[in-house]
């Protein structure tokens, strides 16, 4: 499936497609997606919806785990600029 690009008005159509798609028990035949601009707004969102929830990112409203920065890579304070 290709979800094309044009900003949000196409996500819009995008997601009426795929929602007519799930009403009609046609999902399941999607095996690849492929986006562009605006329908990667929509095509993101259904994508994360295969995750598993584990590998999702945690809400906005979730409390913030905190965490010292990664290894290998440098925080934000050391790369901050004057």
């Amino acid at each position: 499936m290709a979800l094309s690009g044009g900003g949000i008005r196409s996500a819009t159509f995008s997601l009426g497609i795929l929602q007519a798609l799930s009403e009609h028990r046609c999902i399941a035949g999607i095996d690849y997606l492929s986006t562009v601009s605006g329908g990667s707004y929509i095509g993101s969102f259904f994508g994360a919806l295969f995750l598993d929830p584990k590998d999702r990112l945690p809400s906005p409203s979730s409390p913030a785990k905190t965490r010292g920065p990664r290894r290998g890579r440098p925080d934000r304070a050391s790369t901050a600029t004057a």
